[in-house]
C-alpha cells in the first residue's frame, strides 16, 4: 500500500550521464531521444525522491533548445502534477479544477508552451 505514481518526460535531446542512468536503470526506461519513463509505479517518496534535482544536475544545459525540462505525474488517485525543470530551480504545478472535454485532447489542438511557467524560478 501507499501513493503509487508514474511519469513521463519530453523528449528532448538529452545525453544522460552514465551516473544517471545507473541510479535509475531499474526504475525509468531512457530512450534514444532524451525522453524518461517510468517502468512501472512506485512510491515517489522512496524510489524518485530525488529525481528532479538530480534531472537538474545531469542536463546539459547549454545543449537545451528550451530552458526547462518538464516531468509529468499522475498519481494512482488521478492527481497530476508538472514538474517544471531549470537550471535555476524547479517549479511543481498542478490544476486546480477539471472540464468535461469531448477528447483526450481537451480543448488545445497543440502542446507547445500552452501552460509553460512564467514566473521565476
Amino acid at each position: 500500500m501507499g501513493f503509487r505514481t508514474v511519469f513521463v518526460t519530453e523528449d528532448y535531446p538529452v545525453k544522460w550521464p552514465d551516473w544517471f542512468i545507473k541510479k535509475y536503470q531499474a526504475s525509468i526506461y531512457i530512450d534514444d531521444k532524451g525522453c524518461l519513463s517510468s517502468k512501472r509505479e512506485h512510491k515517489l517518496y522512496f524510489t524518485w525522491e530525488d529525481l528532479e534535482e538530480d534531472i537538474r544536475k545531469a542536463i546539459d544545459w547549454k545543449d537545451m533548445p528550451r530552458k526547462r525540462f518538464i516531468v509529468v505525474y499522475m498519481h494512482e488517485c488521478g492527481g497530476i502534477v508538472k514538474a517544471e525543470i531549470r537550471e535555476n530551480g524547479i517549479v511543481f504545478l498542478y490544476p486546480t479544477d477539471w472540464a468535461i472535454t469531448d477528447s483526450g485532447l481537451g480543448n488545445h489542438s497543440y502542446c507547445y508552451g500552452c501552460e509553460d511557467y512564467r514566473g521565476e524560478v
